[in-house]
C-alpha cells in the first residue's frame, strides 16, 4: 500500500474502535441517511506534501474531520457526548499504524449548526506522517 492509503487505514480503523458507534457513511459507499437517525461522516482532508530531508523523505499533513449528524430538535447532549467520545478516541492514542505510523498532533471540535434534518458538528483530528 501506499502512504496515502496507510494513513487512510489508520484513521479509518481507529474511528471504527468507537464504542457505541452509529452508523458510518465511509467514503465512497453508499450512505442514504434516515430521518433521526444518527450518524458519521469521516473525511480526510490532506494537505500539499513537503520534502522534509535531503534524503527524500516526505512529510504529510492534513485533517481528518468526523461529521456527526444526529436527530434535530432533541437537545445538544447525543451531538456532545459523541463530539466528545470521537475527541478522547484520538487523542488517547498519539500514534497510529498501518504499515507507516500516523502521528496525532491536536484534535479540536467544532461548534453546532442545524444542518437540513439533522444538528451536526465536527471532530478535526490534526495527523502528520512520514515517509
Amino acid at each position: 500500500m501506499g502512504v496515502f492509503t496507510n494513513i487512510e487505514v489508520a484513521l479509518h480503523t481507529r474511528l471504527a474502535t468507537l464504542s457505541g458507534s452509529p452508523a458510518v457513511a465511509w467514503p465512497n459507499t453508499h450512505y442514504q441517511p434516515t430521518e433521526n437517525t444518527t450518524y458519521l461522516r469521516p473525511t480526510i482532508l490532506p494537505a500539499s506534501t513537503v520534502l522534509n530531508t535531503l534524503a527524500g523523505m516526505e512529510e504529510h499533513k492534513g485533517i481528518y474531520q468526523v461529521d456527526v449528524y444526529v436527530p434535530v430538535e432533541k437537545g445538544v447532549s447525543a451531538l456532545n457526548t459523541l463530539l466528545d467520545s470521537i475527541q478522547s478516541l484520538f487523542k488517547s492514542s498519539k500514534t497510529l499504524t498501518a504499515t507507516d505510523v500516523v502521528f496525532i498532533q491536536a484534535v479540536s471540535r467544532s461548534s453546532a449548526i442545524r444542518d437540513e434534518s439533522w444538528f451536526a458538528g465536527f471532530v478535526e483530528i490534526n495527523y502528520i506522517c512520514y515517509s
